[in-house]
């Protein structure tokens, strides 16, 4: 378990800055998307949060979406592409994908295998890192303006996280996903496959010789962020940047290119490195990848105030997430904010999660904040519960304060 094997504060605070560390990168690769009127094309919006109040009853009820919820997870988990294909609209992400660059439908028809291919990949990919011992589950129901959508939420084995919104519309009688949103790219997968569409386009004199010139802008503006990231994938830092500070300033404005700025700026670099976070989280205040960019700032400069406002960013964005609570108060108590750490573990239910990995997290907070009651009432869960085997706590450093507790005497006994 974490606490357990590696009770070191700066161990846990390596492992709290790879969450950040890793989406970036995965992000830099996942495509692009644009803001304001900086871009010919303009990225889809997610509607914030509604709390029902005066807002329109959306087509689909509560209860078909947690059914459809119930079947993504599955087809997800299992890597089942033809359930995923029957899930999700991939003509209509296709669409909007395809529909801003104005391109004919015969030249449109030569994608249509990309929507289904596209949804494979997802839950191809889902399964795998699921397979590698992370998960993938429905955290909730919410509402959206005049639409029904699903949170779900992707962990990895080695502590990364990260959001998936779907929205769901009626389609011929069935509840479908019309559109998937990824918060740690901050955009729709549309957006993301026109990315993965342009080089093609771009490949094709035929194609492009019938776009717009704005048409024809988004594409190159494109083609330069693909570089970019194909220098960031393959190591190639200097590159990247070079890349990057050959771009008009509108482009640099990009989230994809800020992303691979930060990808290929040595953390090492500190002043530089929380330069180009900072410049990330100024053009995209309110974005939930703005979350975990300002995750990663706070935890390099041990900024509670940074932690406080990703927190609320993804809370935001996700309608809010017990398991998040727990996840940001571990990274309170590696900076060293004790108090709102237990603050925020207080508010939630942990024994509700039914998760070995949160009750190990909420281990070390407690025992950081001294709440041994709370510390004793985890570990007895994680071998009840989860039949969670313990070496000798003695050996361990940081426990010294919890063993002197009248606590450790009711776990020696139980131990026994």
């Amino acid at each position: 378990t974490h606490c357990i094997s590696s009770a070191a504060s700066d161990v846990y605070k390596r492992q709290a800055l790879a969450i950040a560390s890793l989406f970036l990168g995965l992000a830099s690769l996942m495509g692009c998307s644009e803001s304001g009127d900086r871009s010919p094309v303009e990225s889809l919006e997610l509607a914030p949060v509604s709390n029902g109040v005066g807002s329109p009853n959306p087509d689909v009820t509560e209860a078909e979406a947690l059914e459809y919820a119930a079947e993504w997870v599955k087809a997800a988990n299992l890597g089942d592409t033809v359930s995923a294909n029957r899930l999700l609209a991939g003509r209509a992400i296709l669409d909007r994908a395809l529909d801003p660059l104005g391109l004919s439908a015969s030249a449109k028809s030569r994608f249509d295998s990309t929507g289904p291919e596209m949804i494979e990949g997802l839950a191809t990919s889902i399964s795998s890192l699921v397979k590698a011992g992370g998960a993938y589950s429905m955290v909730r129901v919410l509402q959206r303006g005049a639409n029904r959508h699903v949170m779900l939420r992707l962990e990895l084995s080695d502590g990364a996280f990260n959001y998936h919104d779907i929205k769901l519309s009626r389609r011929n009688g069935r509840v479908l996903g019309d559109q998937v949103f990824v918060a740690v790219t901050g955009e729709a997968l549309s957006d993301t496959l026109r990315a993965l569409i342009s080089p093609t386009i771009m490949a094709q004199s035929s194609l492009l010789s019938r776009l717009s010139d704005k048409a024809k802008k988004e594409l190159k503006q494109l083609k330069q962020l693909q570089s970019m990231a194909e220098a960031v994938r393959d190591g190639k830092h200097e590159t990247a940047l070079e890349i990057y500070s050959e771009m008009p300033r509108e482009l640099q404005r990009n989230r994809v290119a800020l992303l691979c700025r930060i990808r290929a700026t040595s953390i090492e670099d500190e002043e530089e490195y929380l330069a180009a976070l900072n410049e990330c989280a100024e053009q995209f205040p309110n974005d939930a990848s703005t979350a975990f960019i300002l995750l990663d700032a706070a935890l390099l400069t041990e900024d509670e105030a940074l932690l406080l406002r990703s927190f609320e960013t993804m809370n935001t964005w996700t309608g809010g997430d017990p398991w998040l609570n727990v996840v940001i108060a571990s990274a309170l108590v590696t900076i060293g904010s004790m108090e709102r750490a237990d603050e925020i573990m207080r508010a939630v239910e942990i024994d509700d999660l039914g998760s070995l990995v949160l009750h190990d997290i909420a281990v070390c907070v407690t025992l950081e904040v001294g709440n041994h009651a709370a510390t004793l009432h985890h570990l007895t869960k994680m071998v009840d519960v989860y039949e969670a085997e313990f070496e000798d706590l003695t050996a361990l450093n940081g426990w010294d304060a919890f063993m002197g507790s009248p606590e450790y005497v009711q776990w020696s006994e139980r131990s026994k």
